[in-house]
């Protein structure tokens, strides 16, 4: 399940992979620092376009968004935390319109404890119709991705024997 909110509820599994998105609090957490774009934010159309270029045509970007997929995935869920402010709501809803499109995942905005405990039960998976062959061809270009950063950071080439 991939979830997203201002706090953290107090009752979420302790299993829960918790990545700070945009919120300003000094946590601990993972930051997802290339999903924040640098171009202006609104809720509009526009916007909404921009983002998703900017998602697939930026590599760190594209990587943070695939890392997120690969562990919905697996079966893990999901939250990521944001701060109060309008512009962070613009850019989880352009995210969440983003991932819904192309993977057909559903995301759920976690207000409170009731919240958590009313849809932590329920399954959430990719469509099969399109979600899993966007999925598939979107892990290729990660794994070259992520290959071309280890070589780049002087991994070593694997090879075939």
């Amino acid at each position: 399940m991939l979830m997203y909110g201002s706090y953290i509820p107090n009752n979420i599994d302790s299993s829960t992979l918790i990545f700070n998105l945009a919120s300003f609090s000094e946590t601990p957490l993972p930051k997802l620092q290339f999903l924040i774009p640098p171009i202006p934010h609104s809720s509009s159309y526009e916007f909404d376009m921009a983002y998703a270029n900017y998602l697939m045509s930026n590599d760190n970007a594209f990587v943070e968004l695939y890392s997120l997929m690969m562990e919905l995935e697996k079966g893990n869920d999901i939250f990521l935390l944001l701060s109060n402010f309008d512009w962070t709501e613009n850019i989880i809803e352009s995210l969440y319109k983003f991932i819904q499109q192309r993977y057909g995942y559903q995301g759920i905005k976690i207000s409170g404890e009731e919240d958590y405990d009313h849809f932590k039960d329920m399954i959430f998976d990719f469509d099969p119709n399109y979600g899993i062959y966007n999925l598939d061809c979107d892990r290729e270009r990660y794994s070259i991705l992520v290959e071309k950063n280890r070589i780049a950071n002087g991994g070593e080439v694997w090879t075939m024997v």
